[in-house]
């Protein structure tokens, strides 16, 4: 054999010298190679799972709440697909409990957004706006002037709601920055703050709260609380208060961003108790002057309080706030302003505005829910109210000696569908969503389980027993538990399927 220019053709043999690779090289190479993939396999999955569980943990830690009971208008908007919002409302909680977007959508659909959260000043007003036109492009933007009153802020749960509930991001860092003089690290970074919830941990810390999944940032509530509303005197003061240079400063930032971005900026004056507050009077008096300047419309509703029907003594929930009255008076005539001044489109019927659409479901079953608590006048009506509401589900059981009531109780049973004169022996019903589920009269010897919903059950029977001097009717069972009720008449029970709970238990007879 040769031992020139053959040796290319020899296996495990190189021209460059080296002995032949044995198979114990090999096979050593293959094991490291494998060695090396199984640590980078591991290594790869622990960082993933680390990042898994400190994700999971920020999650369940974080800051949740702008407005008060875990309710977060930022959660909202990250739930809200970009480019869909018309209008938006910004502010403290003058905001939050006074315009309400599910009233804007249910006569205009017009997809309106409240951004306010609990003292609201000025440099969070325009960071959170920042925020939102990162995915948002409202046709105008309404800013309360609220924060022309006051500096930063002062209490530590505000600052909280300021600076920790956006995403993180370098307007989110910077907000930090105009916010807090001290441990601004720890802002920017959270955890050093978060850490230590622990404690106050609750069930929507670790389960999103159903309102923050559709919400459009307002907060409802009927409470009927004192406002002495505003001073004849303040009313014919038009003296204008020189504003400070802060106060020049932010609402020009507002104008310029205005121009930027290309929406229409509308300023205005949610309605509170100003007392005989000379100060704070003319300086609105002199902010809606820098607004007319500027050519930019100022909306003062504490003037216009008697315009748009605002009554202190029912339509507020303490001096400052709107109840829920009082923000559909005030939402109304936004809305009548709005649509007469902007070229809005109506979006009801259009899919991609279901959030809207689930906030108005949702507001109007939180009303219903008042309505039926409040003192009855008339049967009838309260039977209206359910006959004509959505998402309902209601059961109905006619016992006893009623028949010394038979017309009163037909007024109830008529406008739900039931003929009172068909069931001389009573009977018990089931109906969801208006539609008759269920009908047992009281001498049968069944027994009925209707879901009415995952986790609520019902299950009707004829169970009566005899204490002392009266009957006492168990007949309905809400997940094998006795729904005891001791009226010779009627005994309705209203349950919502929207928000999964009873609602209002009537016994009338």
């Amino acid at each position: 054999m040769s031992t020139d220019g053959g040796t290319d053709r020899i296996p495990g043999f190189r021209r460059s010298g080296h002995a032949p690779a044995s198979a114990d090289g090999v096979l050593s190479r293959f094991f490291r190679v494998g060695v090396f993939m199984k640590k980078w396999i591991r290594g790869t999955v622990f960082v993933c799972v680390l990042a898994l569980i400190i994700g999971r943990t920020y999650q369940i830690l974080s800051w949740k709440d702008t407005s008060g009971s875990y309710i977060s208008s930022f959660q909202q908007l990250y739930n809200t697909d970009d480019h869909l919002m018309d209008v938006v409302f910004m502010g403290t909680s003058h905001v939050f409990t006074g315009v309400n977007p599910a009233l804007l959508w249910e006569d205009y659909g017009m997809a309106a957004f409240c951004l306010a959260g609990s003292g609201q000043d000025k440099d969070t007003t325009y960071y959170n706006l920042l925020e939102l036109l990162k995915t948002q492009s409202p046709e105008a933007v309404c800013v309360d002037l609220y924060a022309l009153t006051f500096g930063r802020h002062s209490i530590t749960g505000n600052i909280y709601r300021s600076t920790l509930t956006m995403h993180y991001s370098l307007n989110a860092a910077e907000l930090v920055l105009k916010e807090v003089e001290e441990d601004q690290m720890d802002h920017i970074l959270r955890w050093p703050i978060i850490h230590t919830r622990y404690r106050e941990l609750g069930e929507y810390d670790f389960v999103d709260s159903p309102l923050n999944e559709f919400g459009r940032g307002f907060v409802a509530g009927w409470n009927t609380g004192e406002s002495a509303g505003i001073s004849e005197e303040l009313l014919y003061d038009v003296t204008e208060a020189e504003l400070s240079e802060e106060n020049q400063e932010w609402l020009q930032s507002l104008i310029d961003l205005s121009k930027e971005e290309g929406f229409e900026l509308i300023f205005f004056i949610a309605p509170y108790d100003l007392g005989g507050d000379v100060s704070t009077w003319r300086l609105y008096n002199g902010a809606k002057s820098f607004a007319a300047q500027n050519g930019i419309a100022a909306l003062d509703f504490n003037v216009l309080a008697e315009e748009i029907g605002l009554d202190f003594s029912t339509d507020f929930s303490d001096s400052t706030h709107l109840n829920s009255l009082g923000a559909e008076k005030l939402t109304d005539y936004l809305g009548k302003y709005l649509n007469a001044n902007l070229e809005l489109d109506d979006h009801r019927g259009d899919a991609d505005y279901e959030l809207w659409e689930e906030d108005l479901a949702y507001y109007r079953s939180l009303e219903l829910e008042v309505l039926l608590s409040a003192p009855i006048d008339s049967v009838r009506e309260y039977a209206e109210l359910i006959a004509g509401s959505g998402n309902i589900s209601y059961v109905i059981t006619l016992n006893g000696d009623y028949a010394l009531y038979l017309e009163d109780i037909a007024e109830l049973l008529e406008p739900l569908g039931i003929d009172v004169y068909d069931y001389p022996d009573g009977g018990k019903w089931i109906f969801a969503d208006g539609e008759l589920m269920f009908i047992m009269d009281n001498l049968s010897m069944d027994t009925y389980t209707y879901q009415l919903d995952e986790d609520v059950e019902v299950t009707i029977e004829n169970v009566s027993l005899k204490e002392e001097d009266a009957t006492v009717f168990e007949d309905v069972k809400i997940n094998g538990e006795a729904q005891t009720s001791m009226y010779d008449g009627v005994y309705i029970m209203v349950y919502d399927t929207l928000r999964h709970q009873f609602i209002s238990t009537l016994g009338w007879n």
